[in-house]
């Protein structure tokens, strides 16, 4: 259901917030979109929302005034707040600003924003958010920026955490809206037409995937990535692509393969390490782990990627001198808390640190239950 300002205006009015807060999020109201309406919607409802509202309806005004001065033709300042949402440690900040990157790439697809760096930093902000998308702009990405989200992203496994997240084994032909997004993908991977099925077409994202499938002669059900590797390594077609192009075009038939029968499985390597740490509790996993990324071929950043003149996105906006104002990006997870190299794991320590973490988890849901509670009986 799409909501209106007058029925946001409603919740507003109703709700436990004080009223300079209301008054702040009242005056927002004309300038908000269909996700920045449903974002402020939902505050409304949330467990004690008059905590938490506040700070939303701050990051939503400074939304807005970066949105006034885009208007105006100034792009400076929405492309701060992109960058600054991106690496702010605060847990929610950036999923306050989501909703106004949704309503912004809105605007984007009607043709009302052209900027090109606008857009490339948009991505990227959805980049860092890709599980906490809607349907909708997934089916976007699939179909216009694949291979941007190919080249920042492992996709098949955001792909594979928004599947349990979202309790999609329970839903009935899940993934058909997603292969039907993919197989419509015209993005150019490569400069040379192909040659499929005895016709010559555009190298686009589509019919790599329609090569993949005729010249693969088995059973969908029954293909694996034996046969993908094999397709990869001796395709007429794919012999033209550089390096960088057969990695995107690798990820893509994973892609592609893994939504025909979605599955949150753990990967093969996984798979051997805790059989493996079943019947050797004492196992250097650190070693083991060495040796499953010896097998795996390393991944090329776009900053090399760039430099293989061989590729071409066609999608994929072109950098400017913006850079001078972003800076360099910083990595938006903690690394302290990586192994050493070579340091044994302590798998029982392990195991005893994952059983506290739980455990204090469920005594913090206890005493919000309870808090909960006791607000009803006083009520």
């Amino acid at each position: 259901m799409i909501l209106s300002s007058a029925d946001v205006r409603l919740h507003i009015q109703a709700s436990d917030w004080d009223a300079a807060t209301k008054q702040r999020a009242l005056a927002l109201l004309p300038n908000l979109g269909k996700y920045t309406l449903a974002f402020l919607e939902a505050r409304t409802t949330q467990f004690m929302s008059y905590a938490t509202a506040p700070q939303a309806i701050v990051a939503l005004g400074m939304c807005i005034d970066t949105f006034l001065a885009l208007k105006k033709g100034s792009t400076e300042e929405v492309l701060q707040l992109l960058h600054d949402s991106q690496d702010n440690p605060e847990f929610d900040y950036g999923r306050f600003i989501l909703p106004f990157v949704l309503d912004l790439k809105q605007l984007v697809r009607s043709g009302k924003i052209s900027d090109p760096q606008v857009q490339r930093q948009l991505l990227e902000f959805e980049a860092d958010f890709f599980q906490e998308l809607p349907e909708e702009e997934l089916l976007v990405i699939l179909r216009q920026h694949l291979l941007f989200m190919v080249d920042l992203l492992d996709i098949v496994a955001e792909f594979k955490n928004i599947y349990v997240d979202r309790d999609a084994d329970m839903q009935t032909n899940w993934s058909r809206v997603y292969l039907d997004a993919l197989l419509s993908n015209t993005e150019q991977l490569g400069k040379t037409s192909i040659l499929v099925d005895s016709e010559t077409v555009a190298p686009e994202v589509h019919a790599w995937i329609k090569d993949f499938i005729v010249s693969v002669k088995r059973d969908v059900g029954t293909r694996s990535t034996f046969e993908q590797v094999q397709y990869i390594n001796s395709s007429k077609n794919v012999a033209v692509l550089s390096a960088t192009q057969k990695q995107y075009l690798n990820e893509i038939l994973k892609l592609y393969t893994w939504l025909l029968h979605p599955v949150a499985s753990a990967t093969v390597a996984e798979e051997n390490l805790e059989a493996e740490l079943s019947r050797n509790p004492d196992l250097d996993v650190t070693k083991t782990f060495d040796a499953v990324d010896r097998a795996v071929p390393p991944y090329v950043p776009k900053s090399q990627a760039a430099q293989d003149q061989d590729i071409e996105i066609s999608s994929q906006p072109k950098s400017s001198n913006i850079q001078a104002l972003l800076g360099k990006r910083k990595p938006t997870f903690p690394t302290s808390h990586l192994a050493i190299p070579n340091e044994k794991v302590d798998i029982d320590q392990l195991r005893k640190d994952a059983e506290a973490r739980r455990i204090a988890v469920e005594q913090d849901i206890d005493k919000k239950l309870e808090t909960l509670k006791s607000r009803k009986g006083s009520g």
